[in-house]
């Protein structure tokens, strides 16, 4: 199930246009500015173009987030644990293409929903926590080309959530 979820995730990336795709992370976290960093850059290498970056803290309004996201034709979460918002992304996904790539305590599957929920807890059988958003980011963009040269940015968001100790390569 897991390379299945990279795999989709990866195609989705593929298929968003910058111009109408929004990444959303948090905003004071090293490990979501480094998945942002690492899906914004895979979007500038494949296309020449990046994306809209919005940065969001967890207490924030959701229902405005999601308003503004209804905008755009994709949006992607990077470690934002934004499915306990399950019916305002439901509802949000009936006009953009969601996918959610995280590791934090794992609230709803929202794949059953038609969005795209790639969760740690779906394929890894170590401790999920520590399977960080940039880690993801980069296992996922590493599916749609050759970033190697961004390896130290999935390092930060391991360091930053102690996650370095599982994924010491």
């Amino acid at each position: 199930m897991g390379a299945d979820l990279l795999k989709g995730a990866a195609q989705f990336l593929k298929q968003a246009e910058p111009a109408s795709t929004a990444i959303v992370y948090h905003k004071s976290c090293g490990d979501g500015i480094a998945a942002a960093a690492i899906v914004a850059r895979t979007f500038k290498e494949i296309s020449g173009s990046l994306p809209k970056i919005m940065p969001y803290a967890y207490n924030e309004d959701f229902k405005k987030l999601s308003k503004q996201l209804s905008k755009y034709g994709f949006a992607i979460f990077v470690d934002l644990s934004v499915d306990k918002n399950k019916e305002e992304l439901i509802k949000l996904s009936k006009s953009t293409k969601v996918l959610i790539v995280d590791h934090h305590e794992l609230t709803n599957n929202l794949n059953e929903f038609g969005i795209l929920h790639v969760h740690p807890k779906f394929f890894y059988h170590g401790n999920s926590s520590r399977y960080v958003g940039a880690k993801l980011a980069y296992d996922i963009c590493s599916e749609v080309t050759d970033i190697r040269e961004m390896c130290w940015l999935a390092g930060v968001g391991l360091v930053h959530d102690i996650g370095s100790e599982d994924f010491k390569e």
